[in-house]
């Protein structure tokens, strides 16, 4: 009898071992996409003119259970240093979300002549097991065109402020003194609504 007894604990402990297991899964993705993500090669954005020859984009990615927040950025060279002549360097994300494994967001389109909120481009990556690749399309359709791969460049506690601002994007809502927002405290764990971070 003493054999059942035991086989019905070790059950029972298995079970609230997977259950834990399964929270704790829960909890470190909550922040699977936090971080700076670069692309692997260049990117022609479709609907934006300018990048017919193909841009470096980078993202700047905070992820707070399915929100994400961040910053897009524009490069004309593979080394991730210089602008790309014609558009804004940088952009926040509007509305990004993430329920795993896909990430979707939208942003102002970055030609000077399109300053305003109005006219927006979007993105659909997937995310790899792991988070360290995200693949998908830029642009205003996300239905057709080319895939691209960006890979983690950044984890989030080596985002420093640096990554985390966007000093050009004259739709950014920052200080008289020319100086403009940035990405809310990134590399950060935010505890959610009712608990803690993960």
């Amino acid at each position: 009898m003493s054999g059942r007894v035991d086989v019905a604990g070790a059950r029972r402990a298995l079970a609230a071992l997977a259950l834990s297991a399964a929270l704790l899964s829960g909890c470190s993705d909550s922040h699977l996409v936090t971080g700076s993500f670069r692309s692997a090669e260049s990117v022609v954005v479709a609907g934006l003119s300018g990048t017919a020859e193909g841009v470096w984009v980078e993202l700047v990615l905070g992820q707070y259970g399915p929100d994400v927040a961040g910053i897009i950025r524009f490069y004309d060279d593979p080394d991730f240093i210089l602008p790309v002549e014609g558009l804004c360097p940088c952009r926040f994300l509007v509305d990004g979300r993430f329920d795993s494994p896909v990430l979707v967001f939208a942003f102002p389109n970055p030609s000077p002549g399109c300053a305003t909120k109005d006219e927006l481009l979007a993105g659909r990556l997937e995310a790899s097991p792991d988070g360290d690749t995200l693949v998908g399309r830029l642009g205003r359709s996300l239905e057709e065109g080319e895939v691209y791969t960006f890979r983690r460049n950044l984890s989030a506690g080596d985002l420093g402020f640096k990554e985390k601002e966007c000093r050009d994007d004259p739709l950014d809502s920052g200080s008289d003194d020319g100086a403009v927002g940035d990405v809310p405290d990134v590399g950060d764990d935010v505890p959610e609504a009712g608990g803690e971070a993960g």
